[in-house]
């Protein structure tokens, strides 16, 4: 989300957390409701997680997985097709529960259907995916800072 909350259109499509062209008060709050709008996703996550306690045993940790993948992939195209705040807030909470119910998912599972010998390896490579994913999506955006007449290094103040 980083990436996409000084692009220009982004802020002409949520003008009320764009804390690049307010001052004062406006900014204060525009503040309060960026953080809101972005921390969000992150209960969403813990909602998720915390229900395949429930959830998991009830119908299987291959479902869960399934299910969480469509609700994700669910939030993910209503976050994309947002044109008010308050609809990308309910579908980032909807993306987190989605993410929740996998990130919680995969290496239970993982655990129970691979070898001894193998599960920590392959739990740990799981997670270094997640993290190397990532990390690759932030290069990307760092590198679209450096393009020649990126419309990102006109919004952004010199250092």
């Amino acid at each position: 989300m980083g990436g996409l909350l000084t692009l220009p259109s982004f802020v002409e499509t949520f003008p009320r957390i764009d804390v690049v062209n307010t001052t004062g008060g406006a900014k204060s709050n525009a503040s309060t409701m960026q953080g809101l709008t972005i921390g969000l996703y992150e209960i969403g996550c813990m909602i998720g997680a915390l229900s395949t306690l429930y959830l998991g045993d009830k119908y299987g940790r291959r479902k869960l997985i399934w299910w969480g993948s469509a609700v994700m992939i669910i939030g993910a195209v209503i976050q994309t097709a947002s044109y008010h705040l308050e609809q990308l807030i309910i579908a980032r909470i909807v993306s987190g529960v989605g993410n929740g119910w996998i990130t919680a998912t995969v290496p239970v599972w993982q655990s129970e259907c691979a070898r001894a010998e193998h599960r920590g390896y392959l739990v740990m490579i799981e997670g270094a995916l997640i993290t190397g994913g990532v990390a690759f999506s932030y290069g990307i955006d760092l590198a679209f800072y450096f393009v020649p007449g990126s419309v990102r290094r006109s919004v952004l103040p010199p250092y």
